[in-house]
């Protein structure tokens, strides 16, 4: 799919980020053969990739770091907030960069670390600040139809980007008693609590509305 898409692209040398459903070493060096490179989180169970002794292990201290390299494909292993798996063409194992962490609840630091894990928080920040925050609250309940899990994530996402929606555009209009309060900007939980709330209230006020025309309509 990845391919694909970016065989579409008149121009070349472009490098493209991805996260670990799509990235795979065949597809690092396809892209590679149509002259792009490629950076992502790359999925340890996939086929091509190294044996897990090779890797960092979670007990490691954050900073740790193990890099491979075959040819122009490089892996490089880090201990971050948890293990990070990162498979690049753009990169070589000696560049370095940093990235900066919360150390305690009020003290932010800069930790140096592979440009690789850099460049990719700078270039995949939205995406994943989407699936974190979208697994906040989950609501989805278990099903074996496939179908039901993709409209509960539909749905997810949906509210997260009404959630940033009301964020940016000044607030939201909350109504206490039946009067509307000022706008107000709120976080994601009550954001959310506000939407379940107003929901009901249609579902119920649609409930009372439908009986009571169907009650009181006159005979024909």
């Amino acid at each position: 799919m990845v391919v694909e898409a970016v065989a579409t692209l008149e121009q070349r040398f472009h490098c493209v980020y991805a996260d670990k459903l799509f990235t795979s070493p065949r597809m690092a060096v396809d892209l590679l053969w149509l002259g792009h490179y490629m950076c992502g989180t790359q999925n340890m169970e996939r086929t091509g990739t190294p044996p897990r002794a090779m890797l960092v292990a979670k007990q490691q201290p954050r900073g740790v770091e193990h890099t491979m390299q075959r040819g122009q494909l490089m892996l490089a292993s880090i201990k971050d907030t948890g293990v990070v798996n990162i498979l690049s063409t753009f990169h070589q194992p000696d560049e370095r960069g940093h990235v900066k962490r919360w150390i305690s609840s009020r003290r932010r630091s800069c930790l140096q670390c592979s440009k690789t894990l850099q460049d990719f928080n700078v270039f995949m920040t939205a995406v994943d600040k989407l699936r974190a925050m979208a697994a906040s609250y989950k609501f989805a309940r278990p099903s074996n139809r496939w179908l039901v899990h993709v409209f509960y994530d539909v749905l997810n996402t949906m509210v997260v980007v009404a959630y940033k929606l009301q964020e940016q555009g000044g607030g939201t209009v909350v109504s206490r008693h039946g009067i509307p309060a000022e706008p107000k900007v709120l976080n994601h939980l009550e954001f959310r609590a506000a939407l379940v709330k107003g929901l009901c209230a249609s579902a119920a006020g649609g409930k009372s509305q439908a009986f009571a025309s169907k009650r009181f309509d006159p005979p024909a």
